[in-house]
């Protein structure tokens, strides 16, 4: 867990363990690094470091909900065509991320990225443009629930596709489900 409060010396002092731990992922794996190896790499002291998150884990976490804050202002401000563009624009926020979706996959954190998910699966749902209203639950916890293991894949896979070749690996791997189903 993060305890960030609102000031710039708390703000500054977590984008500084930030780059400490992209720093430290470099070496050796989120598992073996300690509070004294976030110290060192980014020069904030361990008391600080325990006032603002309880594990290194938790760096990710605030990380991840920092781009999910920049989703949701991005979408508050845009206007979808369709739900498809909504996915592709959210892909696309993560693909801009790359570096963090490679730490947390290299680091099999992959179920931290799906609660961060699950957190914000409200976002989801006020965006999506879904024609009957009782399932927009449905649909906004399945995407919540692809998302993840899509953007893992993706870094697996050389970071090659774009979000809208995701989206169409999305659509075509449901419609496949949807056959077997028949």
């Amino acid at each position: 867990m993060y305890h960030i409060p609102n000031d710039k010396r708390a703000y500054k002092s977590a984008a500084l363990l930030q780059d400490g731990l992209v720093a430290c992922l470099k070496e050796k794996p989120l598992s073996a690094i300690t509070i004294s190896d976030l110290h060192r790499a980014s020069g904030v002291s361990r008391a600080t470091f325990y006032r603002l998150f309880d594990a290194p884990a938790d760096i990710l976490d605030y990380r991840c909900d920092q781009i999910f804050t920049l989703i949701e202002e991005r979408m508050a401000a845009e206007e979808f065509a369709s739900p498809k563009a909504v996915c592709s624009f959210f892909i696309d926020q993560w693909i801009a991320n790359a570096d963090l979706l490679e730490m947390i996959v290299n680091n099999h954190l992959e179920n931290r990225l799906y609660q961060q998910h699950l957190q914000h699966a409200a976002l989801v749902a006020t965006t999506l443009q879904v024609p009957a209203a009782e399932q927009l639950p449905f649909t906004a916890d399945l995407l919540t629930a692809i998302m993840p293991p899509v953007l893992a894949e993706w870094v697996r896979a050389g970071k090659q596709d774009s979000a809208e070749q995701l989206v169409e690996k999305i659509r075509a791997a449901v419609g496949q489900l949807l056959r077997l189903w028949e």
